[in-house]
């Protein structure tokens, strides 16, 4: 908005995109910010009760939270990018045919105790993913329900922050020594499976840290107020996470502990930025043992 050739109204100069949004979330899942990552996510999902049921806009005002009447109604690409970070963020499913393996890194939201995918595709291969997790594990069962597939699945599930490992069994057989990544803001494990018909992974896990963020939701019109996540990193026992909110407003924070759900409020300071009214603070939560 500094720029003189800022206009919040300007088709090329001004205006938000749904389709460069997904690329946002899908970058956000990546570098494994994922309570981002899900909330550009479902900010995406939300147009599609702005105008005719699955007529996703074009472009909104840079401004404020609004459609422009230029823009086309039922954009293919806006559409698409709610699908390409669904797909390649949150499940993580990357067929490589030529490689013929597929990967499957999967962020999944801390508040969603179970998910089923169908028809995810992998050259002439089709496959049902069912999830389910709570603070202590996560299953996956992957199933070819048609055509050939590829050989081999990379598995690589993002964990709680600060979670260690207890076992991983795959199709009832424990694996020996399997290990964590940790990325710094969550920990993954990494497996290569051989990827028959029928693949059942449980990984049983400490319980960690998990930011418990409501996606945003705002009015039609309205600005820009809810609370993002910057970063979030362990010190010690402590969960530090670096949020941005408007200046001078108070949000509460909900954090599920190695001990449980515990709420904070966190007062952004004044001043805020010129332009969108943000500030920095830092949250940081503890488990009671």
């Amino acid at each position: 908005p500094s720029s003189p050739l800022f206009d919040p109204l300007h088709y090329n100069n001004g205006t938000v995109w749904p389709f460069v949004t997904g690329f946002d979330a899908l970058g956000l899942y990546r570098y494994h910010n994922a309570t981002m990552g899900f909330a550009a996510t479902t900010a995406v999902a939300r147009t599609t009760f702005l105008w005719g049921l699955g007529a996703n806009p074009e472009v909104f005002s840079g401004s404020d939270f609004e459609p422009l009447e230029t823009a086309v109604p039922q954009q293919f690409f806006s559409t698409s990018m709610l699908l390409t970070p669904f797909v390649r963020g949150l499940l993580g499913w990357e067929a490589d045919v030529p490689e013929a393996r597929v990967a499957l890194t999967p962020h999944l939201p801390a508040s969603w105790d179970s998910l089923t995918v169908e028809h995810l595709p992998a050259g002439t291969g089709r496959y049902r993913i069912l999830f389910r997790q709570n603070p202590e594990s996560l299953l996956a069962v992957v199933t070819r329900t048609a055509g050939a597939g590829v050989d081999t699945l990379l598995y690589s599930p993002a964990l709680p922050l600060g979670s260690r490992l207890t076992d991983v069994t795959v199709n009832g057989t424990r694996l020996a020594n399997p290990s964590l990544r940790e990325t710094g803001a969550d920990v993954h494990v990494d497996l290569r499976l051989p990827l028959t018909e029928r693949v059942a992974i449980l990984i049983r896990h400490t319980p960690g840290f998990s930011v418990l963020l409501d996606p945003p939701t705002p009015e039609r019109g309205a600005r820009s107020s809810a609370l993002k996540v910057v970063s979030q990193r362990l010190a010690g026992g402590t969960l530090v996470v670096v949020v941005q909110g408007l200046a001078g407003r108070t949000y509460n924070v909900k954090v599920r502990t190695p001990s449980g759900i515990t709420a904070t409020d966190v007062a952004i300071p004044s001043p805020g930025d010129a332009v969108d009214g943000y500030a920095t603070a830092e949250v940081r939560v503890t488990a009671v043992r």
